[in-house]
């Protein structure tokens, strides 16, 4: 947390969100770039999702953390997510060992 806070202390348009998914409410209408890595249950990844889906602006990213790798249920429920929303996904990606970036239309 360090490291990130050193990178992104002169970035006036970042906004970091910790907390329980379930119970925050974020502070914008839109949303260009939103990086998950939280409480990796199903239910969890999913709401983690759609409390940002809707706000990801046109060619804007979701990213999240821990996928493909030690923890298959996350893996899988990304994997419904991204069947789910087909329509309106414009690009899929991953960089590194465990992180997935999903491009909205």
């Amino acid at each position: 947390m360090k490291f990130y806070k050193e990178i992104t202390k002169n970035c006036t348009n970042v906004v970091t969100i910790v907390g329980d998914s379930k119970k925050i409410v974020l502070p914008c209408e839109k949303i260009a770039f939103a990086y998950i890595d939280g409480n990796h249950s199903p239910e969890y990844v999913k709401n983690d999702f759609y409390l940002v889906w809707d706000k990801v602006v046109s060619n804007g990213i979701v990213a999240f953390d821990d996928y493909g790798y030690d923890l298959p249920q996350v893996t899988k429920t990304i994997h419904q997510l991204i069947g789910e929303q087909s329509d309106k996904i414009k690009k899929i990606w991953t960089a590194g060992l465990k992180t997935i970036f999903i491009q909205k239309e």
